[in-house]
């Protein structure tokens, strides 16, 4: 039960592969996430997100309760849609990865 729960549609850091590689790379300090920038390798980083990103929408038995904000198909925020109470940041757009 540490973490989020990446498989229903509310999120804290957005939803998009880009917003995955960002908090992967740069880690959630105030929560206690390592950034793993220089400990993973680039491509590991990017199948780790695509992971993440294949999860949602995938049954889960006993799933935690949603949390942050509510995005779109595309895994950006719906603005006014939020599961809790948390100040959502909007994500600024990343960087492109390179392959």
């Amino acid at each position: 039960m540490i973490g989020p729960n990446f498989h229903d549609d509310f999120y804290i850091h957005g939803g998009t592969f880009e917003s995955f590689i960002k908090v992967i790379n740069e880690g959630v300090l105030t929560k206690g996430m390592t950034p793993f920038k220089g400990i993973l390798k680039p491509d590991q980083i990017r199948n780790l997100a695509f992971y993440i990103y294949s999860l949602r929408g995938t049954p889960v038995e006993n799933p935690k309760e949603p949390q942050g904000q509510k995005v779109d198909e595309t895994g950006n925020f719906i603005d006014g849609e939020g599961a809790t109470d948390a100040p959502v940041q909007p994500e600024e757009p990343a960087e492109p990865t390179p392959q």
